[in-house]
């Protein structure tokens, strides 16, 4: 993306593109990373803790930034202030 965004034969619209290509890719990289932390959470846990209701809002956060992720919408901790 970087190549696309400095070169000086790119476009403005191209440059605007390539950015915003670069600003998502992040925010699902960012994502996915929360995702890989959750499960490495539920994995780790007991037979016992996974019934408790902090595994289910943990597991409802990981479905969560899953489906962010797989459907491009941004998620509120990813969005920019």
């Amino acid at each position: 993306m970087n190549g696309a965004i400095l070169s000086p034969r790119s476009t403005s619209d191209q440059r605007k593109l390539a950015i915003q290509i670069s600003r998502t890719l992040n925010e699902v990289k960012q994502e996915l990373e929360q995702v890989r932390q959750d499960a490495k959470q539920l994995v780790t846990m007991t037979n016992a803790q996974l019934l408790a209701p902090s595994s289910l809002s943990l597991a409802e956060d990981m479905l969560k930034q899953a489906q962010y992720a797989y459907t491009g919408q941004s998620s509120p901790s990813t969005k920019p202030a």
